[in-house]
């Protein structure tokens, strides 16, 4: 993913684009980018309270798989916080 990629994702992310982010995701951007905070796009939803792009994010990575993984749901950021702090 390049810088560019993960500005747009996280940019429709913060805006609760959700059809744009599955395009993206979709298209080769990766689910487990980070910003300069160490936030993932299940940080950047949750804090946006943004429900179904933290439910598009999760189907894409942690219950992508059966059973589920929960290696987007313990992601900590710069500061400790998991996404669910949020």
């Amino acid at each position: 993913t390049t810088s560019r990629e993960a500005m747009e994702i996280f940019s429709r992310v913060r805006h609760g684009k959700h059809r744009e982010v599955e395009e993206l995701l979709r298209a080769g951007t990766s689910a487990y980018v980070r910003d300069s905070q160490g936030n993932s796009l299940l940080h950047i939803a949750c804090q946006n309270n943004s429900r179904k792009v933290a439910k598009l994010v999760l189907r894409m990575t942690d219950y992508a798989r059966s059973p589920p993984q929960h290696h987007m749901v313990n992601l900590r950021n710069t500061t400790g916080n998991t996404a669910l702090h949020y």
